[in-house]
């Protein structure tokens, strides 16, 4: 009977985890908050692309992003994200920890850098 229970808990997880891998990223963005717009989104939660995200008047455009399953193990949501900003092309690994804590590591930013200190109310 353990055995059974195991093997029905197994099924369980392994259907929800398949269900949020395919799931299509146009079933979250209407759940979204208002400060918070996406237009010309494809792809899933795990693998996808957004023309344009506006974040509080901040657009990103082009963006792509790939989920890394291997950071839920150690309590994180972690992606590979590309995105062009204000002129400049941003490619980083993001990261946010179940406890609230955002850190972004491995970034490159190519392009100009003046339009982009501006968006971000840099010196």
């Amino acid at each position: 009977m353990r055995n059974n229970s195991l093997l029905i808990g197994a099924g369980i997880a392994s259907f929800v985890i398949f269900a949020i891998i395919f799931m299509p990223v146009r079933t979250v963005t209407n759940q979204l908050p208002d400060h918070f717009r996406v237009s010309g989104v494809e792809g899933t939660l795990w693998n996808g692309h957004a023309r344009l995200l506006d974040i509080n008047g901040w657009q990103l455009r082009d963006t792509k992003w790939k989920l890394k399953p291997a950071a839920l193990l150690l309590g994180r949501l972690s992606a590979s994200i590309a995105t062009r900003v204000a002129g400049s092309e941003i490619n980083a690994d993001a990261s946010i920890s179940v406890f609230g804590a955002i850190s972004i590591h491995n970034m490159e930013v190519a392009g100009p850098i003046a339009p982009l200190a501006a968006q971000l109310n840099l010196p």
